[in-house]
């Protein structure tokens, strides 16, 4: 069902999507520079901030769902006061723009990374930069922290996927293997294993600190966009281009669950954090989520006119947030399709 739409077609494109940790808001990054907090519970629009100059890139909560950071074209970061809707500070250093920012489990970093090659992890409460990361040597597609906040890794069109000590910015370890661009990278729940996604038609699961190549999945017979693991550790999942997930056990390779189902090539997807849920838009622009332990396609989200963007996950995965090329954020009551709690 659909709760709630946001259309603005002269805003262009919707570039970037983020939803909140308490569940509270969905942000959208837009073309002309400006982004919206939605009320996802009404679909309503809260408040609308302006402070960049250039397309969106990038948007991140904090875990308190306090602050918005957002990364533009522009090269610059603003970290927002979610409630007040203000400008809290401008974080400025990248030489390119920055395509993502991820805060630490505590929230008091936040890292970045950008088209100028380099990965920054900085202060919140200073608002300084804390950190410059310089080894890859292409853009850097996506950052994350570990879950006890002390590892940051970043994985990069260089085909490497680099692992930082999140206090000092000194460089672990690389991850070297891959043979395409690094899309996604995620750690384990213990924080010891590192599971990557790649261009390449693979999956990778290694050790973070050592960086050995622990196992790989060739499952998939095109780009692999995303991967994660399930809440304990034990399956990863993987999405890919050729319209299948893919669930396998994460020290083996052994195949669990395959699922066959979208329409058209896949060119957007995401796991619900938990790893139960994942859903991918298509290319006759309609959502699939499906159940990640049975196989159970659990709805069909049709609406969009363009190709699907962005797609985020409700903590509590009873909603489902989509951004697409037709300008419109739109947010889907999944929580009818679930399984009853128990």
């Amino acid at each position: 069902m659909l709760l709630g739409l946001g259309a603005d077609a002269h805003r262009g494109s919707v570039c970037a999507l983020a939803y909140s940790p308490n569940g509270l808001y969905v942000a959208s990054g837009y073309e002309d520079s400006t982004i919206i907090l939605w009320d996802p519970a009404t679909g309503g629009r809260i408040t609308e901030l302006r402070g960049h100059t250039d397309t969106i890139c990038a948007l991140a909560f904090s875990p308190d769902s306090s602050l918005l950071a957002s990364g533009s074209r522009d090269c610059s970061i603003i970290l927002w006061n979610v409630v007040a809707g203000e400008k809290t500070v401008a974080l400025n250093g990248h030489d390119g723009f920055i395509d993502t920012l991820a805060f630490s489990p505590d929230g008091k970093k936040l890292a970045s990374g950008s088209v100028d090659f380099t990965v920054r992890i900085w202060d919140v409460e200073r608002g300084e930069q804390q950190s410059l990361c310089k080894a890859h040597n292409a853009l850097v597609m996506v950052v994350t922290f570990s879950p006890d906040g002390t590892q940051l890794a970043s994985g990069s069109a260089d085909c490497d996927t680099r692992v930082w000590d999140a206090e000092t910015g000194m460089e672990i370890s690389v991850l070297k293997g891959h043979q395409g661009v690094v899309y996604s990278v995620q750690f384990a729940p213990d924080g010891r294993r590192l599971a990557t996604a790649s261009d390449d038609g693979t999956s990778v699961v290694w050790h973070a600190k050592s960086g050995e190549r622990l196992v790989i999945f060739r499952e998939h017979s095109g780009p692999v966009w995303s991967t994660a693991f399930s809440s304990d550790g034990k399956r990863l999942l993987s999405v890919a281009s050729d319209r299948t997930v893919k669930v396998c056990d994460s020290y083996s390779t052994e195949a669990i669950l395959a699922i066959d189902g979208a329409e058209g090539m896949v060119n957007a997807a995401v796991f619900s954090d938990d790893g139960e849920f994942v859903a991918a838009g298509a290319e006759d622009h309609s959502v699939c989520v499906w159940n990640t332990r049975t196989g159970e396609r659990i709805s069909v989200l049709e609406g969009h006119t363009d190709n699907l963007v962005n797609l985020r996950f409700s903590p509590d995965n009873r909603r489902l947030a989509s951004a697409s090329d037709d300008s419109t954020v739109r947010i889907w009551n999944i929580s009818v399709a679930l399984p009853a709690a128990v």
